[in-house]
């Protein structure tokens, strides 16, 4: 998924699930917005395999790493 798509994505999901931002000033970076949407999703959204899908695609697409750890109880990413 292209980086831009990916983002909108995200954002359509972070509004969608009525997610808060993690920090006090309101900004939310994008690692922010991916850890947000996973937990506000939780195990039922991940059980539908579209919703799953491009989920997978527009986290990889946002932070174009190989390799991606998103670690909701912790609330850490890794790459």
């Amino acid at each position: 998924m292209a980086h831009d798509v990916a983002r909108t994505w995200l954002d359509a999901q972070f509004t969608a699930l009525e997610c808060e931002p993690l920090r006090a000033s309101g900004k939310v970076l994008t690692a922010d917005k991916v850890l947000r949407v996973t937990e506000a999703a939780g195990a039922g959204w991940f059980e539908n395999a579209k919703w799953a899908a491009d989920y997978v695609k527009a986290v990889h697409g946002a932070l174009k790493k190989p390799m991606i750890r998103v670690d909701v109880p912790a609330m850490a990413i890794t790459y």
